[in-house]
């Protein structure tokens, strides 16, 4: 399973982002492949005019299967949901993910 969590940064300290487009980057996490998460960037940071759908489209093209953010337009909703990706909003259990390690705990939700 691959999943993509919203990430945004200040002052070194990283939270789950409001938005899709809110994020500065996206980790992305691939539990089939046993490699490190990998990061995208998100170009179209706080851009007011459709940056949701602009982002929702850059993580369906990299292959991910869930999304993890605290809120999401229904526009970008309805793009994940045509393409089968599920949309997380409850972000609290995701949270260790932050930290640099990933923990058996963390394991068990992105498997």
């Amino acid at each position: 399973m691959k999943i993509a969590i919203c990430i945004s940064e200040r002052d070194n300290v990283k939270e789950i982002s409001n938005s899709l487009s809110s994020a500065d980057y996206y980790v992305i996490i691939d539990s089939s492949a046993g490699v490190p998460p990998d990061k995208i960037y998100n170009s179209h940071s706080n851009e007011n005019l459709g940056a949701e759908i602009f982002c929702s489209q850059l993580l369906i093209s990299s292959g991910i299967n869930k999304v993890v953010c605290r809120d999401c337009e229904p526009d970008a909703e309805r793009l994940f949901k045509d393409a089968k990706i599920e949309v997380e909003k409850n972000y609290k259990p995701y949270l260790n993910i932050l930290s640099s390690k990933i923990t058996d705990k963390t394991k068990s939700l992105i498997q």
